[in-house]
């Protein structure tokens, strides 16, 4: 509707009345829908088998095994790690990014 905006009066007024019929239309379908669906969801809760019924009794939960720590990996032949350089520390240098100490 403001892509399309009448110049004169009459044609607003016409424009107005179109949009506020097409409200109301709107509002007796969202009504109408909302009583039908309130009442189908009233009929599906008196429905027999709808409560809520207790379950059986639950198994008492089994011990876990402990986990095996992780070791770390090795090269080829078993000979200490695969790359040294490679563990928890953080490799990556600022300074050359930067240009400054840090």
């Amino acid at each position: 509707a403001a892509f399309v905006t009448p110049a004169d009066p009459f044609s607003m007024l016409a424009l107005g009345c179109a949009l506020t019929l097409m409200m109301e239309i709107a509002y007796l379908i969202i009504r109408f829908n909302d009583k039908r669906r309130d009442k189908r969801q009233a009929q599906a809760a008196d429905a027999p088998g709808s409560e809520i019924r207790p379950s059986g009794a639950v198994a008492p939960a089994e011990a876990v095994e402990r986990a095996e720590p992780i070791r770390a990996s090795q090269g080829i032949g078993g000979q200490g790690p695969a790359d040294p350089g490679m563990g928890r520390r953080n490799s990556f240098n600022y300074a050359e990014i930067f240009d400054e100490d840090i």
